[in-house]
């Protein structure tokens, strides 16, 4: 098993002086380079990706393990870009989101009429990642059901679809995420022991963010540098005491809670400088008590409307949920506790439905 250790040193007061350097360093960049979705800038994630770029040449299942949030799936497709089949496609699964009536049909697919419902021929999403890459995320969730049809495809290499009799050869590479323990799983008896061995082929462990600071400010930068491309909010930059804070927390969320902090930040800040007060109340120094805000209170100063505001952080939410649930809105639904069809009628209204069809 691989695995990436990290080592910080140095005050805080260094530190932030090296992240501005990096930011600036950043802004430099081409905009592609600045746009890119994973920057490589902590010893540790280098060392990472150098061992990504080496496994991708050997056609054996990958085992990306790390926190909730920590940018396992990048590594995924850094696995799938920097390997001969690049060309190919890049599938992903979340193995949490399957049905139990539909686990065979979603890894399998099936043929039309195999059952109520079925008005066509459907490709499972292995078949789907034909020559390529599958990512399976979250694979510590799967039911015992799935667990026992994933292995049997990993064994075989074949597939047969529901309601057919044909089988199907597979070439298709695995990587698999989760930020379980699936050796304590499988003591517990909730994990397959014969399918962890063979998912856990080559394992890299992702660093959690509080792990890697120097990446904290720069990728608090493209992400509201993003929320400037998607909304056009007034923020432009952070103030030295917003930086600190950014810096200074353990971030148990890692980049995805960075992410979701600096677009919350970007909706209620209506100056152009994002100031401690517009970050989660969790971030401000002694947790915002001698403030006199709350999380909920953002500044008001600036010509934004309430409604204005209010909308952008609809949106940003709304599109959280649906990257979150890779465009099922079923799921996003649920992860923003309002009815589907409440949903599809925000989806609609914002006009969503064409990022969502990208997507």
């Amino acid at each position: 098993m691989l695995s990436i250790e990290v080592r910080m040193g140095g005050g805080m007061s260094s530190l932030l002086r090296h992240e501005r350097s990096q930011v600036r360093q950043l802004r430099e960049c081409a905009p592609q380079a600045v746009l890119h979705e994973a920057l490589i800038i902590s010893a540790s994630m280098r060392r990472l990706y150098d061992v990504v770029a080496r496994a991708a040449c050997a056609p054996l299942p990958v085992l990306v393990v790390g926190e909730t949030g920590a940018g396992k799936e990048l590594i995924a497709r850094a696995v799938h870009e920097h390997s001969s089949r690049h060309a190919a496609p890049f599938k992903t699964l979340n193995c949490a989101t399957i049905p139990a009536n539909l686990i065979e049909s979603v890894l399998f697919g099936h043929e039309r009429g195999s059952f109520t419902g079925a008005d066509r021929q459907t490709l499972g999403v292995f078949e789907q990642a034909q020559g390529g890459t599958i990512f399976l995320d979250e694979v510590g969730e799967l039911s015992p059901q799935a667990q026992a049809a994933l292995l049997r495809v990993l064994e075989l290499r074949r597939v047969v679809r529901v309601g057919g009799t044909r089988e199907i050869e597979l070439d298709v590479r695995v990587v698999a995420a989760t930020h379980r323990d699936l050796a304590a799983m499988v003591r517990a008896g909730t994990f397959r022991e014969d399918l962890m061995f063979r998912l856990d082929a080559l394992s890299l462990s992702v660093p959690p963010l509080r792990e890697r600071r120097e990446e904290i400010l720069p990728l608090a930068e493209l992400f509201l540098a993003r929320s400037r491309a998607r909304w056009s909010p007034p923020a432009r930059r952070f103030s030295t005491e917003a930086q600190e804070a950014l810096v200074s927390y353990t971030w148990p969320g890692n980049v995805r809670q960075l992410k979701n902090a600096v677009e919350r930040a970007a909706v209620v800040c209506a100056a152009e400088v994002i100031d401690v007060q517009d970050l989660p109340r969790q971030l401000w120094p002694g947790c915002g008590a001698s403030t006199g805000h709350s999380e909920s209170e953002p500044r008001v100063e600036g010509s934004r409307s309430l409604p204005e505001r209010v909308r952008a952080f609809e949106i940003a939410l709304i599109r959280e949920a649906l990257t979150t649930a890779r465009g099922n809105q079923a799921h996003a639904a649920r992860l923003l506790g309002v009815p589907r069809r409440t949903l599809a009628h925000k989806v609609h209204a914002y006009d969503l439905i064409r990022e969502l069809n990208a997507g």
